[in-house]
């Protein structure tokens, strides 16, 4: 990433000096509402955002995946910052973007952006992420601006600072440093919690991260925060207590050498009283490796069955360095002379490529390939993995995919299933082969289509918006292994297995998936494991 990190600057370099060459007269178009008289101050912020989002605009004609023009950019952006402050975009407007040359444009955006004077959704950075949430409609759903966070030398290695909470319009995003294959991007939008929560109102859990203070302390998603450190959501302070525990920071030394303890008091469905948990700020990994249930020390025990020795794995979003944890789980089964081992890909929403193509190498001998990356800026190139010091070549394997194993979980499934190292079970995966990349622009980070990536077979993973069933996308279970199960059902198995892995050592309730008959789909898929182990 520090090679695309130079590309940036250099870039940025460029077209910063370019924006410096005064802009040729523009034939005046329909005028822009304006809501207050300019200042030079305004002025001045209006010309630095023009500058900044046409330097995004010339990353993005180097990086995407197809060819994209300037103005079709500018136009999406601009139309984003009028819906921002509710005005119509003016007739003209669009075609006088569509004839003005790279410096014509910047005189453009600034025109609009100052126009539109300091509407609150405007104001400082505001201007600028409306913009860039607005690009995707001249890009795809996969691009888009993603939340800026303070970074510290651990985010290289995945490692977060936080309590490990997420609230509505706040969900994790990975450090963008590499190359990701993850979910559409969304946005951190301060004020857009704070009226999901209410003038005075209680603020519901949306997602507990597995590894985190709130996910060790007992915390679930749903849990409604009532109280932060005694204080009620009527409190003036209670929006500013919640500040602490709203998104997940990258923290610094200093944070973290300083970081208290916040007691949450919360509401839960199905409890009669109010429960209360001791949170204070930590350096963590997030899990994304799963076993079959906790030890008292917090760490899992992948064995599933003792007496036949069969191993079980589940993946979940897969981050930076998360290869280490899933060699660990490797080395833990071979140390006990496991014979077949189920890999639980479903649910995976994918992740960084080449951390999910080094978990695949890990079940694949170094010659075979895992899967080819095609860009418009690089051709053609094989996705390589990272070294590895525990490998598993050798034992027998069934892979467990579904309609939400997406990405990155895709790729493992794929490599597996094309080298016939593994029996693939379950159902048909979701076909999401665009690779994304990360861009950071003046602390404005962002993700963009770069790519596509293809099976070792030469096969189409993506499925397009005109892809029929019969096309190839995704990955297919093997004939006469597909698992169907109903949407409701799906459902609370993914529910399910979330209580299971956010459920603390100390937490010895009994949840509907230690019932090995919950879940259809694995009992069947350790059938067939026992069906391996014997024709072996």
């Amino acid at each position: 990433m520090r090679g695309r990190t130079a590309l940036c600057a250099a870039l940025a370099a460029m077209t910063a000096g370019a924006m410096c060459v005064p802009a040729a007269p523009l034939k005046p178009a329909a005028p822009v509402h304006v809501t207050t008289a300019a200042s030079p101050t305004l002025h001045v912020e209006a010309l630095q955002f023009a500058q900044t989002l046409n330097q995004l605009f010339a990353l993005i004609e180097v990086e995407y995946i197809r060819p994209v023009s300037r103005a079709d950019l500018a136009e999406a952006a601009v139309r984003g910052l009028y819906e921002a402050v509710h005005e119509p975009m003016p007739a003209d407007l669009s075609h006088e973007i569509r004839r003005a040359d790279e410096y014509q444009l910047v005189a453009v955006l600034t025109r609009v952006r100052e126009g539109l004077g300091p509407h609150e959704s405007l104001r400082g950075r505001g201007a600028m992420i409306v913009a860039m949430q607005a690009l995707p409609r001249a890009l795809d759903p996969f691009s888009g601006v993603v939340p800026s966070r303070d970074q510290d030398p651990k985010s290289e290695e995945g490692d977060m600072t936080g309590v490990g909470l997420e609230f509505p319009l706040a969900p994790p995003q990975p450090t963008l440093r590499g190359v990701v294959l993850d979910a559409p991007p969304m946005i951190f939008d301060e004020r857009a919690v704070a009226r999901a929560a209410g003038p005075a109102g209680p603020i519901r859990v949306a997602n507990v991260i597995p590894g985190g203070p709130a996910q060790r302390a007992g915390m679930r998603p749903g849990d409604l925060v009532v109280k932060i450190d005694g204080l009620s959501p009527e409190a003036p302070a209670f929006q500013t207590a919640l500040k602490a525990l709203q998104h997940i920071l990258i923290g610094t030394a200093f944070q973290i050498a300083n970081a208290r303890e916040v007691r949450v008091t919360v509401v839960r469905d199905g409890v009669p009283a109010p429960l209360e948990f001791r949170l204070t700020q930590t350096t963590y990994h997030p899990e994304s490796v799963f076993g079959v249930s906790r030890r008292q020390d917090g760490t899992w025990d992948y064995m599933l069955d003792r007496n036949e020795r069969l191993g079980y794995i589940r993946l979940g979003a897969i981050g930076s360095h998360d290869n280490v944890a899933l060699q660990s789980a490797v080395k833990s089964l071979q140390d006990q002379s496991v014979r077949a081992l189920l890999l639980d890909l479903r649910w995976c929403p994918g992740g960084f490529l080449q951390e999910s193509a080094t978990l695949a190498r890990i079940f694949l001998p170094p010659e075979l390939p895992i899967a080819t990356q095609r860009s418009r800026k690089s051709g053609t190139q094989p996705v390589d993995s990272l070294g590895l010091e525990v490998t598993a070549t050798d034992i027998p394997m069934v892979v467990l995919v579904n309609g939400e194993t997406s990405g990155g979980g895709e790729l493992i499934a794929a490599a597996l299933q094309d080298h016939g190292r593994a029996v693939v079970a379950g159902q048909r995966t979701v076909g999401k082969g665009t690779v994304q990349s990360g861009l950071t622009l003046q602390g404005f980070p962002f993700k963009l289509t770069s790519g596509t990536f293809v099976r070792p077979n030469g096969k189409n993973f993506h499925r397009h918006p005109n892809s029929k069933p019969d096309d190839d996308w995704g990955v297919r279970p093997d004939p006469e292994h597909q698992l169907p199960v109903t949407a409701d059902l799906s459902k609370r198995l993914k529910e399910w297995h979330s209580l299971h892995v956010l459920r603390p050592p100390s937490d010895r309730r009994a949840l509907p998936i230690d019932d090995p008959e919950a879940d259809p789909q694995r009992q069947e898929a350790v059938r067939m494991l026992r069906d391996l182990v014997g024709k072996k």
